[in-house]
């Protein structure tokens, strides 16, 4: 993939204008990395073979507007946005972060607010408003498809500028939508969801995630309506809440886990750690995020290896667990717990030939991680509470024809899609424990049928069931106004 600096304005007819805060590539010097995140890479892949715009925040060197060039189809134009570092710093570690996400992740416990967040971040969402705005006086793209958390009042600004033939204004949430009792943590809370009814299309991880949003709004926002069909009544406006969980590219990851040359990277990595050819491992792959079950998946391991002891020495957790938000005071000491928890399974159970958990605190290419899970035993995915979790998705797409088993939380979206999966509860780590012994006891031939047909639930929900239902979605809704209007 190459880089071209050019207008961004030169794609007329773009089928999809996207706007994330993060951008999905990052430029250091020649060369072109690619942030860690379900969200930017799966839009990213999505992009390179569809074509369109892409507006986001700069965080990287390079030209403000270039073209992401692709071999699998037009590539893109990308718009990145300069946003001063104090008000991005409020914006994003702020607002963003110490009050949205521990907020609708259900962890009060976890928000910091500050008086001049919300205003940080108000400005920077108008800020991508007038950036869109602009994009829209020569473009001409099917939709404005507008993606998470951190910009949920875009569309409301956007409605501001009073752009003649607007495109229809999709929102994706790729976090939980919280309990209305949880939403009135944030002060802010009914900003927020007017910020969400100014679009068209509003999309949500699960059925629950959009039962929770049609609750907060009906409870708080003043004249709104559902109507049978389950559409929102605001200001004289319809708007479309579904579900329309993401899904990956499981062809992509089935090719990569399979190239020798992405195996030869992953054994490198395993023999760099200690584990060799025929070491038996369990993988996980996360930022070090208080969502993501470090502190439960450290007691399902003692657990684990409390009662079932022969197996010490014979299989460990290669924990990919990427530092994050590290900003964050409360990032931090989260973090250092987790160093400290890992040190302490090891000392208690490891020695000098082997440890339960080898730890790696850096982000693997997307080529190596499906080596390695093509390589592993199976997959320990402990969140308590995540959006969808992909790392499962990718898991699972990567072992096509193989028996690792996939041992995944209740508490994550995935849950709801692939109901046939092993499922554990990390806050019962004796039950997670005893999951997984049964389990890797099972025949490998019942394992790998089971994998099989997961698989094939992942195909039929994967990245372009995804697009097609924004797409098919939009449509639907154009169609109902049009009659209306009739």
């Amino acid at each position: 993939m190459d880089i071209d600096e050019r207008s961004i304005l030169s794609d007329q007819n773009s089928r999809f204008l996207v706007v994330t805060n993060r951008e999905p590539i990052v430029i250091k010097g020649d060369q072109i990395k690619h942030p860690a995140g379900g969200v930017s890479q799966s839009l990213h892949r999505l992009l390179l073979k569809e074509g369109g715009i892409w507006i986001a925040s700069r965080d990287s060197g390079g030209p403000d507007q270039l073209h992401v060039e692709s071999s699998e189809g037009p590539g893109y134009d990308l718009e990145r946005m300069n946003i001063p570092a104090n008000l991005k710093s409020e914006f994003y570690e702020g607002f963003s972060n110490d009050v949205l996400w521990p907020a609708f992740h259900g962890c009060p416990e976890f928000m910091a607010p500050a008086p001049s967040f919300y205003s940080s971040y108000d400005q920077v969402n108008q800020m991508f408003a007038r950036k869109i705005g602009k994009v829209l006086c020569t473009a001409n793209p099917s939709v404005v498809w507008i993606h998470d958390y951190q910009l949920t009042r875009v569309a409301l600004w956007l409605r501001k500028e009073h752009i003649p033939n607007l495109p229809p204004l999709a929102f994706f949430c790729h976090i939980p939508w919280p309990k209305k009792e949880h939403l009135t943590y944030i002060s802010e809370h009914k900003e927020i969801i007017e910020g969400l009814l100014s679009h068209d299309l509003i999309g949500f991880q699960t059925e629950q995630d959009r039962e929770n949003f049609l609750q907060a709004t009906t409870s708080f926002i003043r004249n709104t309506e559902i109507r049978p069909d389950g559409m929102i009544r605001w200001n004289d406006r319809l708007i479309k809440a579904i579900s329309m969980p993401i899904g990956v590219d499981s062809a992509m990851f089935d090719r990569m886990a399979n190239n020798p040359r992405n195996l030869a990277k992953a054994h490198a990595i395993l023999t760099a750690n200690q584990l060799g050819n025929n070491a038996r491992f369990l993988i996980s792959v996360d930022r070090m995020d208080y969502t993501k079950g470090f502190i439960q998946r450290f007691e399902i391991l003692r657990k684990l290896f409390s009662i079932n002891p022969e197996l010490r020495g014979k299989i460990s957790l290669l924990q990919i667990a990427v530092p994050t938000r590290t900003g964050q005071k409360v990032y931090r000491n989260h973090q250092e717990k987790i160093r400290q928890g890992v040190l302490a399974i090891n000392q208690e159970f490891g020695d000098k030939n082997w440890l339960p958990i080898i730890s790696i605190e850096e982000t693997l290419d997307q080529e190596t991680l499906s080596g390695l899970y093509r390589l592993a035993e199976g997959a320990l995915i402990t969140s308590t509470i995540d959006g969808m979790n992909l790392v499962s998705q990718e898991f699972l797409a990567s072992q096509h024809g193989g028996h690792g088993v996939l041992f995944l939380s209740r508490y994550t979206g995935t849950a709801t899609i692939l109901k046939n999966a092993t499922a554990i509860d990390p806050l019962d780590p004796l039950q997670s424990a005893e999951t997984i012994i049964s389990e890797l006891a099972l025949p490998i031939e019942l394992r790998r049928n089971r994998n099989l047909s997961l698989l094939e639930q992942i195909r039929q929900n994967d990245i372009s069931h995804w697009i097609s239902s924004l797409m098919s979605n939009i449509s639907s809704y154009a169609n109902i106004k049009k009659s209306l209007v009739a």
